[in-house]
């Protein structure tokens, strides 16, 4: 169904409004008949519409000319002339619109002629375009767009659902008086309108209401000129969404995803990578390496130039694989788009260096060198420019007005063709230009070098943020799940750091919106490092022209089989040297060792996981004799891990069982092994599987068994609970006949390194065999056992407790003994909402009113970390009768709740409870009745309310004078009444401390209008803007005459 007012889908409505039509402008004023004589091989009964519009026209106006009232009656009328322009207009060739442009001239001629209104006016589409427009970005709509001042001309077109526009224009077309049917009220926006939504989307049955307002200017209209330009950043504004690396498909714009990524100096950069290098592998090794390469003093994006002191602006980004600098180029394109970076340059320039091929820029048969110019014709403008046009972009690039942002040197530097060498060194000699590229195959010389070194710890917690809050419409319990995996990545220092990494973190969260976390399960370490070793893989195929998304895992490690070797072998020499950084000779001799020739492998250096380390002095460009590192230590573990996995399955398995034999107990090589267990299970290696662990298990063993049964627990933690690894169950019965030992003998030193090394894996503790054992030990008679067990089940801080567990220590919340019922509600407090059961409640809800002072305390505790559902109205009736203990402990711990219980669900009984206690006896419970008090002030203006604050006054001691002054001060106005002030005011002539006496009269007086003599200026200038307010009663001047 084809309307003027109506399109099919978004993509159709933007393919209109894509490219300018400002073409008709060179085009003489012609009559209608003339005007579509370029038409009537299409349309044949062209001219008999042309009469028909001629008679039916608005044959009256003093603007418009009869051919002129004809154009917009013809462009109205329900015929076959509107359908083939529109389809012209949507064309991506800008030729098919060309037998067209003489009508467009009469046309548009016609409507500049009629006067502009303001007003809201409508139009829709078919399917959802409130994507499209993201807040504050500014849409140019080059064509020309029908709307109606009455929304019911554009419901019959859109059927059960679709978008519709309210779009408030200012420069609006009203034709009603020229068209064919004066009912619809038709305005037009006219070419080169610019639109911007003004609110958020609303929801309307099945229809997308989208509010958009034109903020064209005059200023726009009168520089059609530089539309060129303008359509370059209506294309980036346009294309500013960013794919997910495992599903392209679903995308997000760049405003909502984009973290800001940490820039570095290169020479600071350098600095760190010396101090690395200096470093040998130990046990600390980890976080000094962090500390070492963390970012020290990151660099804002808008400052990027800061440091060119010439005139010209030319920066080399460095970065290594993953870590966005792709990302970081259409980010800076997109901000000068917005106008929100560097809007001194007339155009930028984003050239993606890898498409300088020969397929794309074949050579040219004359012999002419490509220019800048037909580079930008090919990369940034999104359609064929017209002859008027391309003349126009010869007459307006400046280059000292564009920027030029190359991405990609590294990807083209071994493979331009020799015919596109010329226009690299054109692009290089740009005045104004920045190039990224990795440290790899460097060969360019750059006063100002920087590089992107990833996100800091901050970065790392806003992008799990925006990428779940992405997803709220698609999962459940977004905001949970970014909670744990945030406690995940934190209680996992190898994946935490290469969480740093954007690439891997986009990785790692796409994998846990797959997790469910309410499962013993969780995202085990292996898994994560095998998907960045896919992804890289597949990145590293795409130089080779190989169609990467076609290939299964077996043949893409195929292909890079060569690769993996060489990284493999290369990482265990160098850890068996003890070095983190690998010097050149070693790099040489690896190479040689697995038979790699680096002809056949030209970019084996290149794969993303090794990075080049600059020396001081002169260094060189020759990538063999240069030093390099792994990216990140665990990745020098991880293959480390193949590599031995490889030996076990080959000639070399008796080298390797000695390896396991001698280091098992080494922390060196703690990662290896858990990295070893985990490729070995998700690869069902059951032979070697069973090798492996058969040699963890066997002599030699560890005098105390803590390295032990440390080992088998990290190890066990990367072997999935739904593998075929039988022998599973019998490891969990030895874990969980060493907890029981140690937690029945007390040794508190071994339980501590067990819960820490139990908290690296948390979900051991949660299998059905440890939970049996834990259960089991609650039920024990002996107390100290049980309060040993509860302490131990606090410390692990099981983010997902099962519900036998649970069950078995609300049981203890009734125990005979003191001493445990506390441990139980402290258990219980830690656990928090997961234990949130109505039995739960009352138990404790009932010990608020035990006769020991520390079990109350520990109900209090428990019942303030529950959440809103703790509040029952047994739970407020307790609650009250507990303010009447004279036990100023127990009042303080009831007030604990009330400050850990959300806002809204605190009643009006509490709010009367923690007025009083504003004026207790105890300064402790005092404070904490005020503290809750502040932060819920919007119910403290009921007049019964101020009142009793008011009363309060009376008190003779400072600090509840000065709480109950600041709460006033925060209710606002409804405080702000004359009795109010004149009490306060009062209040403040008659308090001895100044300090008080100030707070006072702030709270009543909200400007100083006039100085008054007095014994203390501060007070007597109040009170002069109390009386210059009118406020002077009996009361208040009696006190001024005293």
């Amino acid at each position: 169904m084809d309307s003027r007012y109506f399109n099919n889908t978004y993509s159709e409505f933007e393919n209109i409004n894509r490219n300018p039509i400002f073409d008709y402008e060179d085009y003489p004023l012609l009559s209608i008949e003339e005007a579509l004589e370029y038409v009537i091989f299409d349309i044949p009964r062209v001219m008999h519409y042309v009469k028909t519009a001629k008679n039916k026209c608005n044959h009256s106006s003093d603007i418009l000319t009869l051919d002129e009232s004809a154009a917009i009656c013809l462009y109205s009328m329900p015929s076959l002339v509107y359908d083939h322009l529109n389809k012209a207009l949507r064309a991506q060739n800008h030729n098919t619109l060309k037998p067209w442009l003489a009508f467009l001239k009469l046309f548009i001629t016609a409507l500049e002629k009629l006067p502009s209104i303001r007003a809201t006016v409508w139009r829709g589409i078919s399917d959802d375009g409130s994507l499209a427009f993201v807040e504050n970005d500014v849409q140019y709509w080059w064509s020309v767009n029908s709307c109606s001042k009455a929304p019911d001309t554009i419901k019959p077109f859109l059927g059960e659902s679709g978008t519709i526009f309210a779009i408030d224009v200012i420069n609006g077309k009203d034709i009603s008086t020229f068209s064919i049917n004066f009912e619809e009220q038709e305005v037009i926006l006219m070419p080169g309108s610019r639109v911007r939504r003004k609110n958020e989307s609303l929801s309307l049955s099945d229809h997308i209401i989208l509010h958009l307002e034109e903020i064209t200017s005059l200023n726009d209209i009168q520089l059609k000129s530089k539309y060129l330009f303008e359509t370059v950043k209506q294309n980036y504004l346009q294309n500013s969404r960013i794919e997910r690396l495992i599903n392209p498909v679903k995308s997000f714009s760049i405003e909502q995803s984009y973290i800001n990524l940490s820039i570095v100096t290169s020479q600071e950069q350098y600095k760190r990578e010396r101090e690395l290098g200096s470093a040998t592998y130990n046990d600390s090794m980890l976080s000094s390496y962090e500390e070492i390469y963390g970012t020290k003093n990151p660099i804002d994006v808008q400052n990027i130039f800061q440091s060119c002191q010439k005139e010209t602006k030319q920066v080399l980004v460095f970065g290594r694989a993953g870590i966005g600098k792709s990302t970081f180029c259409r980010y800076i394109t997109y901000q000068w788009a917005k106008g929100t970076y560097w809007s001194h340059y007339e155009l930028l320039a984003l050239i993606p260096l890898r498409r300088l091929t020969a397929n794309r820029y074949p050579l040219i048969a004359s012999g002419q060198n490509y220019s800048l110019i037909n580079l930008l014709k090919k990369e940034v403008f999104s359609y064929e420019l017209s002859e008027k046009e391309n003349a126009l972009l010869e007459k307006q690039f400046d280059s000292k007005k564009t920027l030029w942002i190359l991405d990609g040197y590294d990807e083209i530097i071994q493979n331009v063709p020799g015919h596109l060498q010329e226009l690299l060194e054109k692009l290089l000699k740009t005045p104004h230009h920045i190039i990224t590229s990795r440290p790899y195959l460097n060969t360019l010389s750059y006063r100002v070098q920087m590089e992107i070194t990833g996100f800091t710890d901050e970065n790392i917690s806003q992008y799990i943020q925006k990428f779940f809050d992405q997803m709220k419409d698609e999962l459940d319990d977004t905001i949970i799940k970014s909670q744990t995996l945030m406690n995940y990545l934190k209680s996992n220092p190898n994946i935490w750091g290469v969480a740093h990494i954007p690439v891997n973190l986009e990785l790692i969260c796409s994998l846990c919106s797959n997790q469910d976390w309410s499962t013993t399960d969780q995202l085990s370490i292996t898994t994560l490092y095998n998907m960045i070793t896919e992804w890289l893989c597949r990145c590293y195929l795409k130089t080779s022209d190989v169609k990467i998304l076609q290939l299964s895992e077996d043949e893409l490690y195929e292909r890079c089989k060569s690769e993996l070797k060489f990284l493999e072998k290369l990482a265990f020499t160098a850890m068996e040297n003890n070095t983190i950084i690998i010097r050149s000779t070693l790099l040489k001799k690896t190479l040689k060792d697995t038979n790699i020739i680096t002809q056949d492998h030209p970019h084996i250096l290149n794969i993303g996981i090794l990075k080049s380390f600059t020396k001081q002095g002169v260094g060189t460009q020759i990538e063999m004799n240069k030093d390099y590192y792994f990216v990140h230590l665990s990745f020098q573990e991880y293959f480390a891990a193949r590599y031995l996995i490889d030996n076990l399955k080959e000639s070399s398995t008796k080298n390797t069982v000695e390896f396991i034999r001698d280091h098992k107990y080494n922390q060196r090589y703690a990662m290896v092994f858990i990295f070893m267990a985990g490729l070995l299970s998700e690869n069902n290696e059951t032979i070697s599987l069973n090798i492996f662990w058969d040699h963890i298990l066997q002599e030699p063993l560890d005098l105390v068994g803590l390295r032990y049964i440390e080992l088998i627990i990290i190890c066990l933690g990367e072997t999935s609970s739904d593998s075929n690894f039988t022998r599973r169950n019998d490891f969990l019965l030895l874990i969980a006949a060493y907890m029981q030992y140690n937690l029945l003998a007390k040794n508190q030193i071994i339980l501590q390194h067990l819960i820490q090394t139990l908290r690296k894996v948390p979900f051991v503790i949660c299998e059905e065999i440890m939970i049996n054992t834990l259960t089991g030990l609650l039920q024990s008679n002996e107390i100290i056992v049980k309060t040993e067990v509860l302490t131990f089940i606090c410390s692990l801080n099981i983010s997902n407790v099962p519900d036998r567990l649970i069950n078995s220590i609300s049981v203890l919340l009734n125990d005979n003994n003191d001493q445990v019922k506390m441990y139980a509600c402290d258990t219980i407090g830690i656990i928090g909402e997961k234990a949130l059961t109505l039995e739960i409640i009352n138990k404790l809800v009932s010990l608020l009113e035990d006769k020991m002072d520390n079990v109350r305390r520990s109900a209090c505790y428990s019942l303030g970390q529950m959440g809103e559902k703790v509040v029952t109205t047994e739970f407020i009736s307790k609650l009250v009768n507990i303010f009447e203990n004279k036990n100023y402990n127990i009042r303080s711990n009831a007030l604990f709740i009330l400050m850990k219980i959300p806002e809204k669900v605190i009643t009006p009984e509490m709010i009367s409870i923690l007025v009083e206690a504003l004026h207790a006896e105890n300064e402790c419970v005092r404070r904490n009745a005020y503290d809750v008090l502040i932060k819920i002030t919007d119910k403290l203006t009921a007049n019964e309310m101020i009142h009793k604050l008011m009363n309060l006054l009376e008190d003779t001691r400072e600090d509840v004078i000065q709480n109950v002054c600041t709460l006033l001060g925060k209710i606002g106005e409804k405080a702000g009444i004359p009795d109010v002030i004149n009490k306060l005011v009062v209040k403040a002539l008659r308090h001895k401390s100044f300090q008080v006496r100030e707070k006072l009269t702030s709270v009543a007086i909200s400007k100083l209008i006039l100085p008054l003599n007095g014994n203390d200026r501060y007070v007597s200038r109040d009170i002069a803007e109390l009386i210059g307010k009118n406020l002077n009663s009996f009361e208040i001047i009696s006190e001024l005459g005293s």
